[in-house]
């Protein structure tokens, strides 16, 4: 059942539309005020009210592509933490320039920093070109996506990286075949990076990755841990044998 008030077939409440609605309440009255476009939407076969431009407020939206979109999120998920001339699409628009491919996101090229003109990008998903569809079929694109977004790599720079180590882990020594002492599954490689400067150090299997974090990447640390487990199990072998002597 369309609005009451307006041609809008999505009802909000009361049998109005929500901007039906709001305006009735802020109002008292359905009526538009200060409607420059009174005609419907040129676009054929629409017959909406104009909101602007002889466009209705989809098509409107629409004719300013998904620039637009992105504008309105990032202002309405960052508030004050963007320029002050993004408070117009205009002045947003000339900073970011248009997106140049239907698989572009706007992304910030330093997460830590606020948008800025400097500090955004359009970044092309990886795995699919400028006008292709992307291939969220393909096994590796997840892997990919995280590579290209954490560390600005390649899946080709990881595994050479890995190659460089061996094909074993940087830690243990151990490739990727080898299983978890807990899932008994196959330990997967992650690259590790530093968490001051975001440099790429190698390549850690799972275990040794989320060692090194759990300790904060502190060495001393893992030398007084070793320093202990080689105590504790020279100790373990004193009490076997004083336990077969008894």
């Amino acid at each position: 059942m369309p609005c009451l008030f307006c041609p809008n077939e999505r009802v909000f409440a009361r049998g109005m539309c929500q901007a039906c609605y709001y305006r009735e309440r802020r109002n008292g009255s359905v009526a538009r005020k200060n409607v420059r476009n009174t005609g419907v939407c040129s676009v054929e076969g629409c017959g909406k009210p104009a909101l602007a431009k002889n466009l209705c407020q989809k098509h409107y939206k629409h004719s300013r592509g998904y620039e637009y979109g992105t504008w309105i999120t990032v202002r309405s998920r960052n508030p004050g933490d963007y320029p002050v001339a993004w408070a117009t699409f205009e002045g947003f628009l000339a900073d970011v320039g248009e997106r140049p491919g239907p698989n572009h996101k706007l992304k910030r090229r330093d997460g830590n920093l606020p948008y800025s003109k400097d500090n955004v990008i359009w970044q092309a998903p990886v795995g699919a070109s400028h006008a292709s569809p992307i291939r969220r079929d393909d096994p590796d694109y997840d892997r990919a996506w995280t590579l290209n977004r954490k560390y600005g790599m390649t899946i080709e720079e990881a595994e050479a990286l890995l190659a460089a180590q061996g094909g074993v882990c940087a830690g243990c020594q151990r490739d990727r075949r080898h299983l978890h002492h807990l899932s008994g599954k196959p330990c997967s490689m992650h690259v590790d990076h530093d968490h001051v400067t975001s440099d790429v150090r190698g390549i850690l299997c799972s275990s040794c990755n989320r060692a090194s974090g759990l300790v904060g990447d502190d060495p001393d640390t893992l030398r007084r841990l070793a320093d202990y487990l080689e105590r504790a199990r020279n100790k373990g072998g004193q009490n076997a044998v004083l336990n077969a002597a008894d």
